[in-house]
């Protein structure tokens, strides 16, 4: 059964939504997980009998790719930021505990 295209599409979406957002540090945790997929990749195409060349060239190179740019997320979020988005009033809430009181 050929893969779909659904996946790869929620994954893209999710990244654009974070990056749009400005939300770096669940960015960084979505693209370590993301990185995942081309290692795996590099496993199915040494496993299949392909080249080295392609596996380490593109799947795997694509997956440091990844984790670098997972990792110079995780460096320019820092944790006062962090903080900041964990004391950000949810909207909504504060509308509707307002009218409840």
């Amino acid at each position: 059964m050929p893969p779909t295209l659904g996946a790869t599409t929620d994954n893209g979406a999710i990244v654009l939504t974070l990056l749009a957002l400005g939300r770096r540090r669940p960015l960084a945790w979505v693209m370590l997980l993301l990185a995942i997929v081309p290692f795996v990749d590099a496993f199915a195409v040494l496993s299949h009998g392909g080249s080295y060349a392609a596996a380490l060239g593109i799947h795997a190179a694509t997956g440091v790719g990844v984790l670098v740019t997972a990792g110079l997320l995780f460096a320019t979020s820092s944790r006062d930021e962090v903080a900041a988005e964990n004391d950000r009033p949810v909207p909504g809430v504060v509308e509707a505990a307002a009218k409840a009181a």
